[in-house]
């Protein structure tokens, strides 16, 4: 298995900024933030709230008072969230005035009055500070956003987590990065969130927009279509035959062809550690985004599968109904998009074998690390007879990382495969079929064949020399 914490060697660069190292921790405060997600998808019986427990950073808060949720608003004792925070704390008793400083900081809170001091400025609270069994409590998530911290609540886990500027700092992420990255995992999670949560605690809400941009109107354009019954076409008779195959260096107005290009999923939820974007180009200023719902771009057929029109202008493509993407010809004639380098798709050699034992590995989570993470590999057997074997095949699409299967799926398997096109066939001998992308991949370190893409996964030829 091919541990994330072994990639952390690779000084690999992206949109956060840093190097990869700086992104597997930011990646672990997620983690952090919502150990157990794949618990989330598992139903559970109602039992009695558990205590609330707080994070800062990647430490968890020792307090000798529990949390506490007044009127909505969660209350912890001040002086060990105080020094978690690194602020210096003082108590003067006799005014019932909590203090806090840090260069460049200072709060005070007086018991049961309903307005702090942030540097020399009032700010109106929800709910005081107050003394509750003998211990001075104040609102946690002011006393994090006075400081600039992000506050995020875990609904299903009833925690709290305080990321802090200093944090983000070393990281080198931006706050608004970290938020719309926990943005990204509140769209995608289920609605698990408990009764209990504290109204003032507050979810970050997802925007109207995913990570890269799109919007949900733009992901709705693109109808589900019917799935072609299993005959004896030719793949490329599943297709409306427009598709013609990339040739030549590309040109943003005359774009044509089938491109792809990988790019680093370091959390693991979006693809399962690799994901591989797919633009393939039509005439007529009409482009699919995405995989092929039948097989290559040769089964493709715009009317049935919901192509979209598109323009260029700016360095942007403007994707009808959808989102709009960076795009660019770089120095050495290579297309763009969205900052990820796009390499034409060739047509296989119309019946081509294979032979060797290829797998595809992918994982949720820091594997090795945190205990709520997990890893998988599939393994497809080709032989030149066009027989295959496969183990734990997951045949589809990854749902925050986890691999969901399809018709072609789990355990062991057998069958026959033909390759024809960009479309590989798998027939299993129980009588299921699918009809599936396949792209050879090319200037890779291993030989010619032995790079893969099936589906929007890549295979390959794992030698352990």
């Amino acid at each position: 298995m091919l541990s994330v914490v072994k990639a952390a060697n690779l000084n690999f660069t992206g949109k956060m900024g840093g190097p990869l190292w700086k992104r597997l921790i930011a990646c672990l405060i997620v983690l952090v933030l919502t150990y157990g997600a794949l618990s989330l998808f598992i139903p559970k019986r109602a039992e009695a709230a558990s205590p609330i427990t707080v994070f800062v950073d990647l430490a968890q808060v020792q307090f000798d008072v529990e949390p506490v949720v007044v009127k909505g608003t969660t209350l912890v004792q001040f002086r060990p969230l105080f020094e978690a925070m690194k602020i210096d704390v003082a108590w003067d008793s006799s005014r019932k005035l909590v203090t806090g400083t840090k260069p460049g900081l200072t709060i005070e809170l007086e018991i049961d009055k309903k307005t702090a001091v942030v540097n020399g400025s009032a700010v109106e609270l929800e709910q005081p500070a107050s003394i509750i069994d003998g211990s001075t409590m104040v609102p946690l998530r002011f006393i994090g956003e006075a400081t600039g911290a992000i506050v995020y609540w875990d609904g299903v886990h009833r925690e709290i987590t305080i990321i802090t500027e200093e944090m983000l700092e070393m990281l080198g992420v931006t706050k608004e990065e970290m938020m719309a990255k926990l943005s990204e995992y509140e769209a995608k999670k289920p609605d698990a969130t408990p009764a209990e949560l504290p109204d003032n605690t507050k979810k970050p809400k997802p925007s109207d927009s995913d990570s890269s941009g799109a919007s949900p109107e733009g992901k709705a354009d693109t109808p589900a279509s019917p799935t072609p019954k299993p005959d004896g076409r030719k793949p490329a008779e599943y297709g409306s035959g427009e598709y013609k195959a990339a040739s030549g260096k590309p040109e943003l107005g005359k774009l044509q062809g089938m491109y792809t290009g990988m790019r680093a999923d370091m959390y693991g939820y979006e693809c399962g550690g690799l994901c591989i974007d797919m633009f393939t180009f039509f005439s007529g200023g009409k482009v699919f985004v995405g995989l092929p719902p039948h097989g290559g771009p040769e089964t493709i057929d715009c009317k049935r599968d919901g192509c979209q029109t598109y323009t260029i202008k700016d360095g942007k493509m403007k994707v009808n109904g959808g989102e709009t993407y960076s795009v660019s010809i770089s120095k050495d004639g290579k297309l763009k998009i969205n900052d990820v380098v796009m390499d034409p798709v060739k047509p296989v050699k119309e019946g081509m074998t294979l032979s060797g034992e290829y797998v595809h590995k992918g994982y949720s989570g820091m594997v090795g690390i945190t205990t709520y993470s997990t890893a998988w590999t599939e393994l497809l057997v080709f032989k030149r007879d066009g027989t295959f074997e496969s183990e734990d095949l997951s045949l589809g699409t990854l749902d925050t990382g986890s691999a969901v299967t399809n018709s072609a799926s789990g355990d062991e398997s057998t069958g026959t495969y033909r390759i024809s096109g960009n479309t590989i066939i798998l027939a299993f001998n129980d009588g299921r079929r699918e009809q599936l992308f396949f792209g050879v991949l090319e200037n890779t370190k291993r030989a010619k064949g032995e790079d893969l893409v099936i589906g929007d996964k890549n295979f390959y030829v794992d030698r352990k020399e």
